[in-house]
Formats: structure tokens, sequence, C-alpha cells
């Protein structure tokens, strides 16, 4: 099993609209940039596999390091997509949107099964598939956006009950707390779904 964290810049259409290509490429890269380091700091087994315009996609839990190697528990893939994401949602803080406000987020997560593999022979690029992806890209765009007023994750029941109480407790200083949302979501091709909010909200 692994975990997936996608991602969403909010705001990029309108910011594009607004402020053109050039400011708004300018705000994305630095972004983007943030979340480079969240991902070279964090544990070795949280890889990045894509950035695109508004989009950074994260997956854990599908490689171990040589120092890993001889570890026969499973890595805890979920917890450090939950320690990126919680950091990536800090660090955007930091950065002002070219209309001069702090930048949003909407971030989510899936946990479970996925395919991996080169995809074509001009610029081969190593992707990932499967309805785990799809479903973490769908926590994202149908979650509430995150602001330094209030910061939110979604997350899957998969997720969810990967997370046990000491992990959360760790994060509850920071006013952060797992509840189910309170009414089933609409998924895309998936109907209505119970998902979970990582979130410093009330």
């Amino acid at each position: 099993d692994t975990t997936v964290l996608f991602v969403y810049i909010d705001d990029y259409e309108d910011m594009l609209i607004r402020h053109g290509p050039n400011k708004t490429l300018q705000w994305v890269n630095e972004l983007q940039v943030h979340f480079d380091s969240v991902v070279a700091h964090s544990q070795s087994s949280v890889l990045k596999l894509q950035s695109f315009l508004n989009f950074y996609l994260v997956v854990a839990g599908v490689h171990k390091t040589a120092a890993q190697a001889d570890d026969d528990e499973p890595l805890p893939h979920a917890q450090q997509c939950v320690k990126a994401a919680i950091t990536m949602l800090n660090s955007a803080q930091r950065v002002k949107t070219p209309g001069g406000k702090p930048s949003t987020l909407k971030v989510g997560l899936c946990s479970g099964m996925l395919c991996a593999g080169n995809i074509g022979k001009a610029s081969p690029r190593f992707s990932i598939f499967g309805d785990t992806v799809n479903t973490a890209s769908r926590m994202a765009s149908t979650t509430p956006p995150s602001s330094g007023i209030s910061m939110t994750i979604q997350l899957t029941e998969s997720t969810a009950r990967l997370l046990p109480p000491s992990f959360l407790e760790t994060f509850s200083q920071g006013g952060f707390s797992l509840i189910p949302r309170a009414s089933k979501t609409p998924i895309k091709g998936k109907g209505l779904m119970q998902t979970y909010l990582l979130t410093t909200s009330p």
C-alpha cells in the first residue's frame, strides 16, 4: 500500500487572469520550490512524482532506501504524507500571491494500491496510476481551501485509519484535530463518500 498526496494551488486561474502569466509563474515557482524543500527534508520514502501548473503530486511508500531494506515493518507512508502536507501548508503562508495575500492550498490524501511505470519512448516519464491516485485528486479538489486562518486536509477513510492517536497527538498542539466530515462528500466517479478532515477549524 501507498499514500498519495495531491496539492492544488488555489486561485491559480484567477491570478493568471488578474496578474498575467509572468507574475503568476513567479508565484507558482516560489510555492513549488518550498514544496520541493519539504520533500527533500522529509523521510526518504516521500517522493515527488509530478508538478504542473497548479498541482503538486507526492507519493510515499513506493520504495525503501538501503538503510530501510532490512526493515520488515511497513513504512508509515500515511504519516509521512500528513507531515509533509502540514509543512507545505505552513510554508505556503510565507509566499504571497501576486495580489499580496497569503497563498491558499487545497490538499487531499488517499491510501491504497497503485501501479507505476515509464510512459512513452520520446522523453519517457515515470507515472503512477490507479483509483488511489484519482481519489487523492478528488480529495484535494473537494476540500475547503487552507489559509493562514484555518488549515484543512481531506483524507479518505483508508488514510484516516492509518493515523494512530499517538501520531495525531503530535499535531494537536498546532490546533489540528481529525474529524469525520459532517455529511458525505460527492466524489466524481465514486458517488457519496465518507471523508475526514484534519483541520484547525473548530
